[in-house]
């Protein structure tokens, strides 16, 4: 599991980046859940790997009917019950291992999604 958190206010949403220090996307097999912390509203998600692995960051809106809305408190995917409806994964097995995975680069998206100039 990977703990992210932000207080960062954009567009309706609360953007928060989903990759290492580096700016490198955590690769396949490294982790299962990343857990979300809003800090303004107290509200946490919990969002499968495998649903934002080629994500950088997310953008989430604490309210019902939105992108995201069913990982908002869902603890009880860490416990291993299952009710979320998760997303197909496109031939892939959700959660699967397999071969590591070079991290990938996601410092040139982030820069473009935050407005900042590379260099």
């Amino acid at each position: 599991m990977q703990v992210k958190s932000t207080s960062f206010w954009r567009n309706g949403a609360y953007a928060c980046n989903i990759v290492g220090p580096k700016g490198e996307r955590y690769a396949r097999g490294r982790l299962d859940f990343f857990a979300v912390y809003l800090v303004p509203v107290d509200v946490w998600y919990i969002v499968p790997f495998d649903v934002v692995e080629r994500n950088c960051s997310l953008n989430l809106t604490p309210r019902k009917g939105h992108k995201f809305s069913q990982y908002m408190e869902a603890w009880n995917l860490l416990r291993g019950q299952e009710k979320v409806q998760r997303k197909k994964t496109r031939g892939r097995v959700p959660g699967g291992g397999g071969a590591r995975q070079p991290l990938l680069k996601c410092k040139a998206a982030r820069m473009k999604s935050f407005g900042e100039k590379s260099g």
